[in-house]
Formats: structure tokens, C-alpha cells, sequence
């Protein structure tokens, strides 16, 4: 589970901003929360919700989970020399284009214990790398990575460390490399990144990623199948009787992939294309019904196709007890559909998974659904800068936990608002340029 993460000189973050799903002492919605299992006994929320105007740094938040969790998956792929390409700066102001980004984030893994992960890097080296943890409530170092210096080891580090040194390059990640060299301890915290966060995107490079949602089905004696999919599609009311996945066969080479991506996702892209989810809806005539007829997925509807990716995922995800982010949760969906999907995991989580989403679905804001430390704001400054804050944040006593969140953002009492300008002037001046 995540309990927060900072982010500093990434895109439009200039100053650190920290997305917390640490649980305030606010009264409503106290199911919407669990209690962690290590000494600590802290209160995680299982929602976290991400509000704010276009381009005022939403994504950019969704955006960091992401280059941190391919970062450390993929940072041993990094030859020598070879430029880090996850270094995103600032670039709104001189000064900060040349300075490091940082990353920091404190996680439970399924051993109860707690931890804290920073990393500070630029496009050519890592700058610090940090892992600490908590066993038995107290703050101790596992490795201290900083640069022109050996890695400083914690009492508590075991394995083998010296050796695994020698080899890093200055762009690799010492955790991604330990964990490759069969160290115990850090290939838990690796497998952790690797496997239980899943970040929901549905393309990369301009190439549909492989469709989890197929692979998951095409699991022998597997929880996610066909018929449960079905259901779920059958509930989400898009017309959709059953499915099924069929199996064709493509010439591999008429695919122009990216000269830089990975063997890995080619591979998942080429069994994505083999195995295709046909849909079947009711047929009719004279109206009436005679049987049914199929259509490929890609001739559904963008909601129909969102809905199908996002059952295996949802499903796999609060099964497994994961973490759960998608940027623009709302696009393509009914927002009955998208509360839904959210009580879900407000409701129906015994293995206290969480969601953490951004979104502008302004009917998502409601009292009765989310409590106000689960909404978070973004907003950019006249320089820029993204700004990050919570409802929590404001004064508790005119603040309440029964209004109208959608009313007040809508109104601009909680800021983060495009201050929009005359788009009737806009056109008139377009129009009198054509005469």
C-alpha cells in the first residue's frame, strides 16, 4: 500500500508536492479507510481522488508513478553512457531545467514492514538513492547511495553488496541491481514496483498496449475468465449478451515497432493481436430476436472498450489486495458507471486494495461518496508551477463534511479553476480575419 509520494522538478512540479493516502482525522466515510498490519497501525485511505484544470499538472502526477515504477523495473537495461530518458525537469524556469528531479515514496509491502524510497537524478547519473525502514516503529537505513561516494550500508542490509557495487553503472538504480543479483530483501521492495501497482495506459509509443484483460482470461484456472468479464459488462448495461476469445494468425513482420521498445512489449503486443475478444449482442429480425452476432472489440464503443480493460484490472487488483492508478478514470464512462467502479473499492475490498485516479467528473465530488481527504486539487501558478493541496487542508470549521464539494470547486472556493477567457470574442475575431 502507498502511503504517499513526493515529487520535485518533474514536468509542471517545480517545488516538492506530496499525493498522501495517509487518513486525517476527519469523522466521515470511517469504512473508506483500513488499518496497516505493521507497528505503526496507521490508517490508509482506499481512495484517492486527483481534481484540477487542463494542464495544471494531474497528469503529470498519474505521470510520475508511472516513470518511477519503469524506472526501477527497467533501469538495469541501461547501457553505459546511455542517458536517462525518465529525467523530465522543469523547464518554465531556467534554472530549475538543470537541476535534479526527486522522487520520494513510503509504501507497506506484504510483509508488514514499512519503508521509504528516495531517489535524485539527472539525465546522466544518479545523484542519492535511499531505502530506509521502519522495523519495529524506528526509522533505520538499509543504503545510502550518494554520488562520488561508496554506498554506506545500513546494519540491517544483507547480502551481497560490495560486489554488486562494482558493477553499477552511474545510471542504473542500486535497488533494480541488488534485486537482480538475487538479494533477498531488496528483490521484495523490486517485485513490489514490478507487480502491485498497475497503472492503467492504455498506449505507449503510439502502439495499443497488450490488452490485460485478454491475457488475464487466457490464464488456465484462472479467476479472471471470459464468463466473469461477461458479467461485468452485462451489469455495466452496453448491450453485450457474452464473449469470447479466438485465436488468428498475422504476418509479425508488417508491425513497424519503435526501434527502442522493449523485446518485452513487442512480445505482449504481437499475443495481444493473436488473441482477439469478440463481443456478441442480441440479433433481431422483424423484431425479433433470432440469435446473436459478434463484433470484434475494436468496433465497440470507446466506453465499451474502457469498460472491458478495466474489469480485469479492477477485478485482478482487489483480489490481490494491489494499487490501482488511472489517469482521466471518468473518459468514455457513464459517471454512474465511474461511481460505481468506485464504491468498489470504498465498499467491496476486503484486501484493501487501493484507487488512486485524477479526473474532472465534478459528480464524483459528493459527500455521501468521498471524504475530504480523499480529494486533492491541483492548480498552477502565474510561473507555471503546479501546486498540490487538499480539501482537508481548509479550515475545518467552514470546511464541512456534509456540502456540496461539486458545487464549491465548480465556484472556485476550493481554487484550482482555468480562469477562462471570452471564447464568443475568440470567434468573432476569427471570423472578421476570413472576410
Amino acid at each position: 500500500m502507498i502511503i504517499d509520494f513526493t515529487i520535485k522538478n518533474f514536468r509542471s512540479i517545480k517545488e516538492p508536492v506530496t499525493l498522501s493516502a495517509l487518513a486525517t482525522n476527519v469523522k466521515e466515510h470511517s469504512d473508506s479507510m483500513f488499518q496497516s498490519k505493521n507497528e505503526d497501525k496507521i490508517k490508509i485511505l482506499n481512495t484517492t481522488a486527483v481534481y484540477g484544470p487542463n494542464a495544471s499538472g494531474k497528469s503529470n502526477i498519474i505521470s510520475a508513478f508511472d516513470v518511477l515504477q519503469d524506472f526501477i523495473v527497467l533501469s538495469t537495461d541501461l547501457k553505459l553512457d546511455e542517458k536517462i530518458k525518465y529525467y523530465q525537469p522543469f523547464k518554465l524556469d531556467k534554472k530549475w531545467a538543470d537541476l535534479p528531479t526527486e522522487f520520494e515514496i513510503e509504501f507497506i509491502i506484504e510483509n508488514h514492514i514499512r519503508y521509504r524510497y528516495t531517489i535524485v537524478f539527472n539525465s546522466e547519473e544518479i545523484i542519492k538513492e535511499l531505502l530506509v525502514f521502519f522495523p519495529k516503529g524506528q526509522e533505520a537505513t538499509l543504503f545510502l547511495r550518494e554520488k562520488g561516494k561508496k554506498v554506506n550500508f545500513g546494519d540491517y542490509f544483507r547480502g551481497p553488496a560490495r560486489s554488486v557495487e562494482k558493477q553499477l553503472l552511474k545510471n542504473n538504480l542500486f535497488l533494480s541491481k541488488c534485486a537482480n543479483s538475487n538479494n533477498k530483501v531488496l528483490e521484495e521492495i523490486y517485485l513490489y514496483f514490478k507487480n502491485n501497482i498497475i497503472i492503467s495506459d492504455l498506449s505507449e509509443n503510439g502502439i495499443s498496449l497488450p490488452d490485460f484483460t485478454t491475457q488475464e482470461c487466457l490464464k488456465k484456472d484462472h479467476f479472471i475468465n471470459k464468463q466473469i468479464i461477461s458479467e461485468f459488462l452485462q451489469i455495466a448495461d452496453v448491450g453485450i449478451e457474452y464473449l469470447d476469445i479466438n485465436k488468428r494468425t498475422f504476418a509479425e513482420d508488417i508491425i513497424n515497432f519503435p526501434h527502442d521498445m522493449p523485446d518485452e512489449i513487442k512480445k505482449r503486443i504481437i499475443e495481444d493481436l493473436q488473441y482477439r475478444p469478440q463481443m456478441f449482442h442480441k440479433l433481431f429480425e422483424n423484431d425479433k430476436e433470432i440469435g446473436t452476432i459478434s463484433f470484434d472489440l475494436a468496433e465497440e464503443s470507446a466506453g465499451t472498450v474502457k469498460l472491458y480493460d478495466l474489469a480485469g484490472k479492477i477485478l485482478y487488483v482487489l483480489y490481490h489486495g494491489l494499487v490501482f492508478i488511472v489517469d482521466e478514470l471518468n473518459n468514455s464512462l457513464h459517471p454512474l458507471l465511474t461511481q460505481h467502479i468506485i464504491n468498489l473499492f470504498q465498499n467491496a475490498n476486503p484486501n484493501n486494495a487501493q484507487l488512486i485516479f485524477a479526473t474532472h467528473d465534478t459528480s464524483l465530488l459528493n459527500p455521501d461518496l468521498l471524504r475530504r481527504d480523499q480529494i486533492w486539487l491541483t492548480e498552477k501558478n502565474q510561473f507555471g508551477a503546479t501546486s498540490l493541496y487538499s480539501v482537508s487542508d481548509f479550515d475545518y470549521r467552514k470546511v464541512r463534511s456534509n456540502i456540496p464539494f461539486d458545487k464549491w470547486y465548480l465556484s472556485g472556493r476550493f481554487g484550482a479553476l482555468p480562469v477562462i477567457g471570452n471564447f464568443n470574442k475568440w470567434v468573432e475575431n476569427a471570423k472578421k480575419k476570413t472576410e
